[in-house]
């Protein structure tokens, strides 16, 4: 279900612009970020980390925004830093699970 409402996106109506949309597309955006995390996908955490950014900033979370834009930084150029680290991350190895 998840992957099938990604995949159909924005609806093309005049109501796509209101405010229910606009709820609804922020939780898509946390269930893509919370999706990303388990199975490792750093290029999908990498996409909502970009995309969750402006709203971080819009719901004037004064702690996280500068925070949140250093984070994404760092991790959009780990390619070029680090690339054995980014290397690993690729393969899954950024999330850690506790049993």
């Amino acid at each position: 279900m998840f992957q099938y409402v990604v995949q159909c996106g924005k609806p093309e109506s005049p109501q796509s612009t209101s405010t229910e949309y606009i709820g609804f597309e922020l939780e898509l955006l946390a269930l893509a970020f919370e999706h990303s995390l388990y199975p490792g996908e750093f290029d999908l955490y990498k996409g909502t980390l970009t995309k969750l950014a402006p709203w971080v900033f819009s719901l004037n979370h004064i702690h996280y925004a500068p925070q949140m834009s250093v984070h994404m930084r760092d991790m959009c150029g780990l390619n070029n830093i680090h690339p054995g680290v980014a290397q690993e991350f690729s393969l899954g190895k950024f999330f850690v699970v506790k049993s």
